[in-house]
């Protein structure tokens, strides 16, 4: 029993009865577990403790601490939690620190068993009823028995004294005059007694009787601890006056009385819900609710419900209407709900029934109150208020209005549909609830009309930021009109861009600056519009604008009238594409000045074009080797390019000013900068005057030929200004012709294709001291060394001797065994001597392999393993003698001809680790001798990046054993096999050259002759990092000059080939070179030209090679 629970509670000191973790519905008699006080530790914000759940499972039954699921709850001590323990320190008048200590915490818990679920006491007291049925009768008897066994006890024990004991007894029980009522006592009174026990929570029975026995002792025992009475179990006058006083007193917190379920229904009611199933107990729930609807009233908030109170809560339920209430008003709720859209019935009545209630709570939750289904004054009042103010529209409804309310939200940035309908939707409500959280309003996604009102006060009102709205486009025309450019493509959108340009617009204009299109900053604009040309004006300047445009190439009219129309709008937006202006269809006082000052601009065409075109040619801005006289995107670009440098207004127009200092710089002597094909034959006169500028003159007038030119004027007592003036012209054509001209030749030999890295450069930088990675990272273009695993312990197929034969005879320095490459099968294990393998015999395609006098044939392809440290020597082959040794193993595999395995010949491929391979190439490719480790190191580097780069995966082999590839001699022999090369070769294992993360094809050569070349000139494909450059480091004899050849004209023209072209006399020589190379040589004939390839130039003359200089004297 509740009260039973509370007495236990109340008598503890040393220890205490705690609550333990409990089912989810919390309401259920639980187990306790003992915490001694002395070890009870305060509870506060960030502790973590096991009490901690317990406080929150407390809190959660007395419903101070609201879960969805309480089994979630935490041992952890948060400040949700410490703010419900001040609020409760406040009620119970403790101090509200937040922290709970165990005083505290001891009546928490009391008060938690003390509440009991209705649904469950209910329960408990039809069980008890029902057994109390036969116990009742029987109690007064049971009382009385107890007295007597006592009584008997006492006799048998001191049977002597039985009668003074029992005189004695009832002398005791008349003496105490102001005892009404003990234990023994039967009277009516004591009915009365029990059930105000039960009231304030001491309950004796469920079916009290007139008799006072040891139970109600027990309970009146317990009434007189808690209200501080003598504790003697016996009801004298005081306690029977504070007994009747408090359970006929008013209700209050612990009492069970009947009146206790109306006073719920009733706070229930004025919208303070203590529970769904109401029942007679006072808890802390309508404790709680008693004090919030006090506070609400202006009462003090003590959670008593005396006269105060009760009239209060009379006034409240006065005119709140519910379910099952008759009343007139109930009609014109209905009426009022059925305007608002919850129509209840089409003849409404003064019943408030089911349906009215569901549609009060619909209404209820649609707005934002509590759902409660009651109407109480405030809710009545707002229905009324809500009608007043007109229609409401709110999801699932079709109403005409519905289109405004779109159309308005669209403008304000709030978008519903594209094309929108009178059908209020899921996406309506949420854009409405959208505009209202961003507007601070209640976000009830239901528009009234005051709602409706405001909207289109917006949507209506002056543009500003965030609106979509048609004039928007014309306000961005209008301002870029007078030069405040929002966009080319103007939207209906009111941005930032837009509203930092009407800003801009109005503090230049003296305006209010807050960003709004506002009647004074349209006024303004309009002001500034009037001296303006745009659509639908009608002006005589018009005709102006119309003649401006047919100059420029865009005609609108051949009999142009004073009316702006829409093709004159178009070719205004037209000639400002084309002049790169903010595209409109306006045209202002100073854009219509600019226009007249063009004289070209793209677009048009006029005879003058190709002037200004040759114009921008000689002074470095080429358009065209073939002008025309089309104004185009090119010529715009070089005007532009003109304009910048010559510190003009960069609008690729050319305008009047651009034009003539375009003819006037265009015209002057011949001088630095220009491009001019007279500059050629300067040149070449220069040339032969002693002063050379170059093997290959081209039109353009640069820094070497102003120097020689400068020359030129000092040794003959001219003005040293680098201008060929009139003056200079004439002297060096009067001395070129008193002297001829000779073209001097000298050539060196060639070794190797010269790209890449040379083996003497290398050599040569390494005994300068070089690194290896600067030797490499000189000769190969923007590239890295890098070292991977990928590149270390890795084979490669390397095709050995002739390809395509039918027989071949190997040999060991140790043992060796033949296998089966498909099976894993040995054919032959641990032989010695000369094992002869065949294949292809008839086209059979049958390898037979013959070793000692025995013979095993195999359709699958063999290899030759070599055991232990031995080495193959491949003797040779049906076309043959190889004798070389190789490590790793001997693969004999089928030919592959046409991408398809022969059956008729094969082919030896060596399968060896990859640095076992550059010990049979890098003492090959390089001289031993030369003992420079960094040389080695290079070449071994390069080697390897050049073998990883031209694997073939798809081929049966990745590379040739000589020249196509790398020249490989198998296991290095003699003084080949250099301990200082081995050592290059591993201290670099997993090195490779890598351009962009790739591997670059590393080439290279013996000697590129003093200069490397360009990969472009020899093989035709430019490679970034195969560029050519000096080689100093090269002092072998190929970078000696081998051969110089001098030729005058006439010499040249006597040359066979020269001369049986039949073109006549060679007059002019035009050679591109580079990298100390000759690339083409164009021959110049009297009656044509002929272009030959260094090569073939180098044939006819004599030289060597094409690898030489020339020089014209």
């Amino acid at each position: 029993m509740a009260k039973k629970r509370h007495t236990v509670l109340s008598g503890m000191t040393a220890t205490m009865m705690v609550l333990s973790p409990v089912a989810p519905t919390y309401a259920q008699a639980i187990d306790l577990t003992e915490v001694k006080q002395e070890e009870f530790e305060t509870l506060k914000l960030g502790v973590d403790h096991q009490n901690v759940l317990v406080l929150k499972q407390v809190l959660y039954s007395l419903e101070y601490l609201e879960s969805d699921d309480p089994e979630s709850f935490t041992t952890y001590f948060d400040p949700d939690l410490e703010q419900v323990i001040v609020d409760l320190q406040e009620m119970f008048q403790f101090e509200p620190s937040g922290e709970v200590t165990f005083d505290f915490f001891e009546l928490l818990v009391q008060l938690a068993n003390e509440e009991q679920d209705e649904d469950e006491q209910k329960s408990t007291d039809v069980a008890e009823e029902e057994k109390n049925e036969e116990v009742s009768l029987a109690e007064e008897d049971l009382e009385r028995e107890e007295n007597e066994t006592k009584l008997n006890e006492t006799k048998l024990n001191e049977t002597a004294e039985t009668f003074s004991a029992m005189s004695t007894f009832s002398l005791d029980s008349t003496a105490d005059s102001s005892v009404l009522f003990q234990v023994g006592d039967r009277d009516p009174e004591i009915i009365t007694i029990k059930l105000h026990l039960e009231i304030l929570g001491f309950k004796v029975s469920n079916n009290p009787t007139s008799y006072y026995g040891i139970q109600t002792e027990e309970m009146v025992r317990a009434f007189q601890s808690q209200y501080q009475l003598p504790v003697t179990g016996k009801v004298d006058q005081e306690t029977r006056n504070l007994l009747s006083q408090r359970a006929t007193g008013p209700l209050r917190l612990g009492m069970y009385r009947e009146d206790v379920i109306q006073l719920k229904i009733n706070l229930e009611k004025v919208g303070f819900p203590v529970s769904s199933n109401p029942n007679t107990y006072f808890g802390p729930t309508t404790d709680r609710q008693v004090r919030a609807f006090q506070q609400s009233q202006g009462l003090t908030a003590d959670g008593i419900v005396g006269s105060s109170t009760i009239k209060a809560l009379e006034e409240a339920l006065s005119g709140v209407l519910f379910l099952g209430v008759r009343d007139s008003k109930v009609i014109d709720l209905k009426k009022m709900l059925a305007d608002l859209g919850y129509g209840v019935s089409d003849n409404p009545t003064t019943y408030f029934g089911p349906v009215t209630e569901e549609q009060v709570k619909r209404f209820q939750n649609d707005f934002g109150r509590p759902v409660t289904g009651v109407v109480d004054r405030a809710t009545f009042e707002f229905i009324q208020k809500m009608v007043e103010e007109g229609f409401v529209l709110r999801s699932g409804m079709n109403h005409p209005e519905v289109l405004k309310l779109k159309e308005y939200l669209a403008i304000l940035g709030y978008r519903v549909s594209n094309t929108p309908n009178d059908f209020f939707g899921s996406v309506t409500e949420a854009k409405v609830r959208e505009y209202q959280y961003d507007n601070g309003l209640q976000q009830t996604g239901i528009v009234t009309k005051q709602l409706l009102t405001e909207l289109e006060k917006q949507a209506t009102g002056p543009l500003k930021m965030g609106m979509y709205r048609e004039d928007a486009i014309t306000l961005k025309e209008q301002l870029a009109a007078l030069g405040y450019v929002i966009s080319n493509n103007p939207t209906n959108y009111y941005g930032p861009s837009t509203e930092a340009t009407v800003k801009q617009f109005q503090k230049d204009h003296g305006l209010q600056v807050n960003g709004i299109a506002d009647s004074l900053t349209l006024k303004k604009i309009q002001e500034l519009l009037n001296q303006t040309l745009y659509f639908g004006v009608r002006n005589d300047k018009v005709v102006e604008l119309k003649l401006e445009l047919e100059r420029l190439g865009l005609s609108v009219s051949s009999s142009p009238t004073t009316y702006f129309g829409s093709v004159t709008e178009e070719m205004v937006r037209e000639f400002k594409r084309r002049a790169n202006l903010p595209v409109t269809g306006v045209v202002n006082d100073e854009q219509l000045k600019f226009m007249k000052d063009i004289v070209y601009m793209e677009g048009m065409r006029a005879s003058g074009i190709i002037t200004l075109k040759e114009h921008l040619a000689i002074l470095g801005f080429r358009v065209s080797d073939n002008p025309t006289t089309l104004y185009g995107a090119v010529t715009t670009e070089q005007v532009r390019q003109f304009q910048q440098k010559y510190g003009l207004s960069s609008t690729g127009i050319a305008d009047q000013k651009t034009v003539d200092q375009l003819r006037a710089l265009a015209t002057r002597p011949l001088q630095l900068g220009m491009y001019h094909p007279d500059v050629v034959q300067l040149k070449k006169d220069l040339a032969k005057a002693g002063y050379f500028v170059s093997n290959n003159p081209n039109d353009y007038f640069g820094p070497t030929t102003t120097t020689k030119l400068k020359e030129f004027q000092t040794d003959h007592n001219l003005p040293a200004t680098g201008i060929a003036d009139r003056q200079t012209l004439n002297k060096i054509k009067e001395v070129v012709q008193a002297i001829g001209v000779q073209y001097v030749f000298q050539g060196k030999r060639q070794f190797g294709h010269g790209v890449g890295m040379t083996q003497w450069g290398a050599y040569g930088m390494s005994q300068q001291g070089f690194t290896y990675r600067q030797i490499l990272t000189y000769y190969y273009t923007d590239v890295t060394v890098s070292s991977s695993s990928s590149y270390r312990n890795t084979n490669v197929r390397v095709m050995i001797g002739d390809e395509q034969i039918n027989s071949a005879t190997f040999s060991s320095t140790g043992t060796y065994s033949v296998q089966n490459i498909s099976t894993g099968q040995f054919l032959f294990t641990n032989v010695t001597g000369n094992t002869t393998v065949t294949y292809g015999s008839g086209g059979d395609g049958t390898f037979r392999i013959t070793n000692g006098g025995t013979t095993r044939t195999t359709q699958s392809e063999v290899r030759i393993v070599p055991n232990n440290s031995a080495t193959i020597r491949y003797v040779g082959n049906n076309k043959n003698q190889v004798g070389q040794y190789y490590r790793g193993a001997l693969h004999l595999t089928k030919s592959r001809i046409n991408n398809l395995q022969s059956n008729f010949v094969m082919d030896v491929i060596n399968h060896v680790d990859i640095d076992t391979y550059l010990e049979g190439v890098v003492p090959y490719e390089m001289i031993p001798s030369w003992a420079q480790l960094n040389a080695f190191k290079a070449q071994a580097v390069a080697a390897r990046t050049y073998a990883f780069r031209n694997r073939v995966p798809t081929r049966h082999f990745d590379m040739y054993d000589d020249t196509r590839s790398q020249v490989y001699h198998g296991v290095p022999q003699g003084d080949r096999n250099n301990a200082l090369v081995n050592q290059a070769i591993h201290e670099t294992s997993g090195e490779v050259i890598l351009h962009n993360n790739s591997l670059i094809d590393a080439v290279y050569s013996a000697s590129a002759s003093g200069h490397t070349v360009d990969a472009r000139d020899v093989w035709g494909n430019d490679i970034a990092y195969l560029k050519g450059k000096r080689d100093p480091y090269d002092n072998s004899q190929y970078t000696q000059v081998s051969w110089t050849g001098t030729f005058t004209l006439d010499d040249l023209s006597n040359i066979s080939e020269f001369k049986n072209r039949g073109l006549g006399k060679v007059v002019d020589l035009k050679i591109e070179a580079r990298s100390e190379r000759i690339i083409s040589a164009q021959v110049i004939f009297e009656r044509g030209s002929v272009t030959y390839s260094g090569s073939a130039f180098a044939s006819h003359i004599g030289a060597p090679s094409r690898i030489m200089t020339y020089t014209i004297k």
